[in-house]
């Protein structure tokens, strides 16, 4: 019997605080009491030991808190330790900030596997100019990359001459595509320093090397001549996938320094190009132009290479 009337005095007790409101003061005396009213500068309040008695007032500057009886919580005022705590919670809590960015690199492009095997690549340069920003409140985001540079090749050279006939060919081709996907950073250091790792998906574009074949018919003053003339060239395309790895240095407000190694990999369909110009030669000089077109399809040419590249970009937000 005992027990019980301790359990039920301690239920009450529990009851009788939450119907009241609990006024916490800078000196860290508590009020119980029943808030009626708070202005910029005061709050009004009874006691509720004597909730029919006067209406007491107290500065909010004397205040730090109160706890009403519904659970809600007025801060008016708190000490700087505890100020303190809450704003190192707030940094920890606090993501890195969103961020637009521009940046162009460039380094050396260096081609393995059945691209030196089969297409006799040695190397080249690679150019990129990338746009890209995370999403909001994460780590997560996007990048928008254009690229472009020369590969060399190995053909070795096809000049020769032989009669009336020279055939040329260059040692390097243009390449250049487009790429989007995502990215994920990591921060590291201070400010906006983070490891950025990403996969992105596109097209890629080649165009191999020419070669030129020239042949002049000789013709007398008397008698009409030929005058022939024959590019060859082939041009290739494709999807390519790239992965990568960075590191952005912050060195300025809103300048980095970018580091980066990736691998691109693509299947590209090669097509022929041959044009064949005839001008027949007359002494009146009323040429006559001739143009012959063939296009074929010469198969799939592999592409793999390792990129590494350095460059500088700032942040647009």
């Amino acid at each position: 019997m005992k027990k019980f009337q301790i359990a039920a005095f301690f239920c009450l007790f529990c009851l009788s605080l939450q119907a009241q409101d609990i006024i916490l003061t800078q000196t860290g005396d508590i009020i119980k009491a029943k808030v009626t009213e708070v202005t910029p500068t005061e709050v009004k309040y009874k006691r509720t030991d004597n909730i029919n008695g006067p209406v007491y007032s107290a500065q909010k500057k004397d205040i730090q808190k109160i706890v009403y009886e519904n659970g809600v919580i007025d801060v008016f005022n708190t000490t700087k330790s505890e100020a303190a705590t809450a704003k190192a919670a707030a940094k920890e809590t606090t993501p890195m900030p969103n961020e637009f960015y521009l940046h162009l690199d460039g380094g050396f492009s260096v081609p393995f596997g059945q691209y030196v095997s089969r297409g006799g690549a040695t190397g080249g340069n690679l150019f990129d100019l990338e746009m890209g920003s995370n999403f909001k409140s994460s780590n997560w985001g996007w990048l928008l990359s254009g690229f472009g540079g020369e590969n060399e090749i190995a053909i070795g050279s096809l000049g020769a001459s032989y009669g009336n006939v020279n055939v040329f060919t260059s040692a390097g081709y243009p390449i250049s595509g487009v790429l989007g996907g995502a990215t994920y950073r990591l921060p590291a250091g201070k400010k906006r320093s983070a490891f950025i790792f990403s996969t992105q998906l596109g097209y890629i574009g080649s165009e191999t090397p020419r070669i030129s074949v020239t042949t002049i018919t000789q013709v007398t003053p008397n008698s009409q001549g030929v005058i022939r003339a024959v590019t060859s060239s082939a041009n290739a395309s494709g999807l390519v996938l790239r992965l990568g790895a960075a590191y952005r240095l912050q060195f300025a407000r809103k300048w980095y320094l970018l580091g980066k190694i990736n691998y691109q990999t693509a299947n590209m369909i090669a097509r022929s190009v041959n044009v064949r110009t005839e001008t027949p030669y007359s002494p009146n000089g009323q040429d006559v132009y001739y143009n012959y077109t063939n296009t074929t399809t010469s198969g799939s040419i592999p592409y793999n290479t390792l990129n590494v590249q350095l460059g500088v970009g700032f942040f647009l937000k």
